[in-house]
């Protein structure tokens, strides 16, 4: 019964180290994801007001702005963007046609 009662113990500390571990670990990305939460933010927010500034986005400014916008929905928008992402998404499509257009893009 010794023995087993050790087993019992060193399983339990065992199990809360790993427990403490797992918390450790989820407290971690959960300060990442908000990190990057606000990255994506402030860069979608620079971007939407560039081109909205512009009164046009052309297709490529599109797709990229969309994947980061659905990025930063993921990992729990709050519904900030919302107004601002319908703004960029109601301008013309407009292609990029000269050299200078495509380096200020």
């Amino acid at each position: 019964h010794d023995e087993a009662s050790k087993q019992s113990d060193q399983c339990k500390q065992d199990h809360q180290c790993l427990v403490k571990i797992v918390k450790d670990i989820q407290a971690t990305n959960q300060a990442q994801n908000a990190g990057l939460q606000s990255v994506l933010k402030d860069l979608l927010k620079i971007r939407y007001l560039e081109w909205i500034k512009k009164g046009y986005a052309p297709l490529d400014a599109r797709d990229d702005l969309e994947k980061m916008y659905q990025a930063y929905h993921r990992l729990g928008a709050n519904g900030v963007m919302d107004n601002m992402r319908k703004q960029f998404l109601d301008l013309p499509i407009k292609a990029i046609t000269t050299v200078e257009e495509r380096t200020n893009k």
